[in-house]
């Protein structure tokens, strides 16, 4: 069992918290390391569904939530941070690590702020500095 100081109770290994529990028929991908890409099988299933746009949200910002995004910019996805619901123990490398997200890898935003707009189908797509051209 493990606590979790935002959470109450405590937790077995990894869970998923109440609120946003999946559903049945949601698609869980166990991860096992930082990318959440890496040796799972959700690029296929978001493929397979039709996704190009990926909002990632998680912790610690610096590690899981980055190395995810880099992933995703690898497999050539769109992707959006939403930067008030990724968390890390240092507000330093947080901000940093956004910054540099921003860059190269994609876009970031807070949930009340306006969405991130692309152009229309991305076929051919390529990229363009911060953000995506058609």
């Amino acid at each position: 069992m493990r606590s979790y100081g935002v959470l109450d109770g405590e937790r077995e290994g990894p869970d998923i918290v109440d609120e946003i529990y999946p559903e049945a028929g949601d698609l869980i991908v166990e991860k096992y390391g930082y990318n959440a890409f890496h040796h799972t099988r959700l690029a296929e299933a978001l493929r397979a569904n039709g996704v190009i746009d990926l909002v990632v949200t998680g912790t610690v910002t610096q590690i899981c939530v980055e190395d995810t995004v880099h992933g995703a910019f690898h497999e050539g996805y769109r992707t959006v941070v939403v930067s008030d619901a990724a968390s890390s123990y240092d507000e330093e490398l947080h901000r940093a690590t956004l910054r540099n997200i921003e860059l190269k890898y994609g876009r970031c935003c807070r949930p009340r702020r306006s969405w991130p707009i692309w152009p229309g189908p991305r076929e051919p797509a390529a990229r363009k500095g911060m953000g995506w051209r058609t």
